[in-house]
């Protein structure tokens, strides 16, 4: 209650009189009610949901509004040589991710899990495995829960598996009921498979999954494999 107090007030505070005070705010509250505010997490999150608002601004745009909304963005900004989309996707760049938000992905017995060091996840969304007996880190896997319009954590984006994690993806397949697989990322980058054989990326692939064993002849450009519990499509964009 007391993140959501000061957020609201300190909005409107900066609508009225571009500054904000979180320090004092969270003092007040303290003296009206003890304890609004209770964690070091919660005042973190406080002052980073105040500077996204104050970098990007209200954002919403009605539906019916949307063509010409595009139309505005993609002309130049007055005295700039960028155009307004370029501008606001700048703009995201600046919002700045503290390392300590990356804690369990930055641990060294994962660190070789993670494809990219950029690209980890924050530890308030990550996907959680089931951790095995006696194996450090064996919780960890590079994915994140991705709320969607109706419903939170309707999505997990995860990294392409590597040799060392394909074993990893299926056990969060398995463990959160996940029936649907979306591969976007090609098969080859720089003339190296990017992406190891668990999804195509041999000519001849043997998937095996909850024990059956399923042959996938990767020669045919169109082909899809239903199973009862899941479904693997390819489509080439």
């Amino acid at each position: 209650m007391g993140c959501f107090i000061v957020i609201d007030s300190m909005l409107e505070r900066l609508r009225n009189e571009k500054t904000v005070d979180i320090y004092g705010h969270v003092t007040c509250l303290r003296a009206q009610r003890n304890y609004m505010v209770q964690t070091e997490d919660q005042y973190i999150f406080i002052h980073d949901s105040l500077l996204e608002a104050y970098i990007c601004g209200h954002t919403e745009v009605p539906a019916r509004n949307l063509h010409s909304h595009i139309q505005k963005l993609m002309q130049l900004e007055p005295g700039e040589n960028i155009t307004g989309m370029e501008h606001e996707f700048k703009k995201l760049g600046n919002i700045k991710t503290d390392s300590t938000r990356f804690a369990t992905a930055n641990l060294p017995c994962n660190k070789h899990k993670n494809r990219l060091v950029h690209i980890l996840p924050f530890e308030s969304t990550r996907v959680c495995l089931t951790p095995l007996r006696n194996i450090e880190g064996s919780d960890y896997i590079n994915a994140s829960f991705i709320d969607g319009y109706r419903y939170r954590k309707a999505y997990i984006a995860t990294q392409g598996p590597m040799t060392d994690t394909t074993d990893d993806l299926w056990r969060m397949l398995w463990e959160h009921n996940s029936t649907i697989i979306v591969m976007l990322t090609k098969l080859k980058e720089m003339g190296r498979v990017s992406i190891f054989g668990i999804l195509f990326g041999f000519y001849f692939v043997v998937f095996i999954i909850f024990n059956s064993v399923v042959s996938l002849d990767c020669h045919n450009p169109n082909y899809n494999l239903l199973f009862d519990f899941c479904s693997i499509r390819l489509y080439r964009m």
